[in-house]
């Protein structure tokens, strides 16, 4: 049933989530790239934001993997994941994902399944660039993910989908077609409408996997397998 005790995803942004959401989206672009040195000064010249907002922000994305802070160099933006710790990293945003996912069910209201129709509908919107699309379908998890209760774990699975985008930014070799995520998003707002919540769960699952198996695809030309063990739900990418 959907809950009336939760609110909508706040719109209005701070100016450290507007510098935090700036620096993440050119990070991931690879418009800063590995190893570049991301100097508080030049940042507020370039965003036009308050030296307090850039280095909350600063702070914000080092928790997150994003950037490292190092003795005497300052801020540099990190090197992406290899291509062997992806694979354990997508393993780990399966298991989270899916049961932030089916918690998220229980408490789902109809102004956060408003908000990822509006996100889907942007996502579908042709004119949007692939990296746009992927913005968009991180705040599409990450919005549905915000009202399971699992504060702790949203943090995590934040760092987790960071550092696969950072692994896909700094690769521009890498390619994907969209579509499929586009279905699977229409088939977990559906399943959300029903209360479905080990629907929801497996869906929620496939399309995290579907992201690891473009990547392997994309590199190696060969589609990963995947496992699941029934009787734990756990998810084994090989």
């Amino acid at each position: 049933m959907l809950s009336a005790t939760h609110q909508a995803i706040p719109v209005y942004q701070t100016m450290t989530e507007i510098a935090t959401r700036l620096i993440r989206e050119r990070v991931l672009s690879g418009h800063y790239k590995p190893g570049s040195r991301l100097i508080p000064a030049k940042l507020e010249a370039e965003l036009g934001l308050g030296r307090v907002a850039i280095r909350e922000a600063l702070r914000e994305l080092t928790g997150s993997g994003m950037v490292v802070s190092l003795p005497n160099k300052g801020v540099i933006v990190t090197e992406a994941p290899s291509l062997e710790e992806i694979g354990a990293l997508y393993e780990t945003r399966c298991a989270l994902e899916g049961g932030a996912a089916y918690l998220a069910t229980k408490n789902m209201t109809r102004a956060v399944i408003t908000r990822l129709e509006a996100l889907e509908v942007q996502m579908e919107d042709e004119s949007r660039s692939l990296f746009d699309c992927i913005l968009l379908n991180r705040e599409f998890h990450l919005t549905l993910y915000e009202i399971s209760g699992w504060k702790s774990a949203c943090r995590i699975i934040n760092q987790l989908i960071d550092q696969t985008l950072i692994f896909r930014g700094q690769r521009p070799e890498w390619t994907m077609d969209p579509r499929a995520f586009f279905e699977d998003h229409r088939q977990i707002i559906e399943a959300l409408k029903t209360d479905a919540a080990d629907v929801i769960k497996r869906l929620v699952i496939t399309n995290v996997s579907r992201g690891y198996q473009q990547i392997c695809t994309s590199h190696s030309g060969s589609t990963p397998k995947i496992k699941t063990q029934e009787t734990s739900d756990h998810i084994l990418l090989e």
